[in-house]
């Protein structure tokens, strides 16, 4: 009870906190011309999206644990004991071996906007004056003369 209490006044401290975003990068040239890409989710933080990153389903291969536990090969890559803020976290296959097909699932650190940053970034652009925001049909007046 005192950690979410804790949590919801750490939030409130900070809106904008950034939060960690996994997404699904997909290559399979039998089926698709190119990449496939699926949002996974936003996690409250890096820890807790590396955590979930094992479990994700890796289109065709099980789950991304289940897919490097069986690998006979040296074709992945596995970024979770030190994972960047941005890049690939997890990879299976690559573009350079075999028939080119791979599964990558990349980590983004990304701010969480509320709806009032969204509100203060609109009306920042509807508050402009006409007269600074350029048009092309003043440029191509000119083009004419």
């Amino acid at each position: 009870m005192a950690s979410s209490k804790k949590r919801s006044s750490e939030e409130a401290e900070n809106p904008n906190k950034p939060v960690s975003v996994l997404s699904l990068i997909s290559e399979n040239h039998a089926t698709r011309h190119r990449p496939e890409h699926t949002l996974v989710g936003a996690y409250t933080s890096k820890a807790v999206a590396v955590e979930a990153a094992g479990v994700v389903e890796a289109d065709g291969y099980g789950t991304f644990e289940d897919a490097l536990d069986k690998m006979l090969e040296d074709d992945h890559i596995d970024n979770r004991q030190n994972p960047p803020d941005d890049g690939c976290l997890i990879q299976i296959g690559s573009k350079e071996t075999g028939e080119g097909n791979f599964v990558r699932l990349e980590i983004k650190k990304m701010p969480l906007q509320d709806a009032s940053s969204v509100a203060l970034h609109l009306s920042k652009r509807l508050c402009r004056s006409p007269g600074d925001i350029s048009t092309s049909s003043s440029d191509d007046d000119d083009d004419e003369e």
